[in-house]
């Protein structure tokens, strides 16, 4: 499964409490019917489907007509990940950037945008292994 990692700048009231450009992240996927936004936000989580062709490049689109960061991570679901308790998600803050490792099923310790991104470009082959991760690579 591909999943395309997108890290932005937003206007409320913590973003000043983050790194400049990363104070949110979502998901954008496809399934091979159509493109799939899961963006969670602060009360709610939200599933968009984008009307885009299966064959366009939306990372891409998104990339060039808007100021963020977008990370490729590519995920084997046949590979078991390592094992990650249910009851861990209740005990931690449940912002974008956990809820974003949690969909995509990776347990690495990064509890914002700006360390889940730095976690990810600077994992290693062992702890992609570890993860299931067959790439990650940045979207330029």
């Amino acid at each position: 499964m591909i999943y395309w990692i997108v890290f932005e700048q937003t206007n409320r009231w913590f973003s000043g409490f983050c790194k400049k450009g990363f104070s949110h992240c979502y998901i954008i996927t496809h399934d091979g019917y159509g493109w799939l936004k899961i963006n969670p936000g602060l009360n709610r989580m939200e599933f968009q489907m984008l009307a885009y062709e299966m064959d366009e490049d939306v990372p891409r689109y998104i990339k060039a007509y808007t100021k963020t960061r977008i990370l490729k991570v590519v995920k084997n679901l046949s590979t078991p990940s390592s094992y990650r308790p249910w009851f861990l998600l209740h005990f931690t803050p449940c912002i974008c950037a956990q809820m974003v490792k949690y969909i995509i099923g990776i347990n690495i310790m990064a509890s914002t945008p700006y360390k889940l991104y730095k976690r990810l470009v600077h994992m290693s082959p062992y702890d992609q292994a570890t993860q299931s991760i067959d790439s990650i690579s940045e979207i330029i």
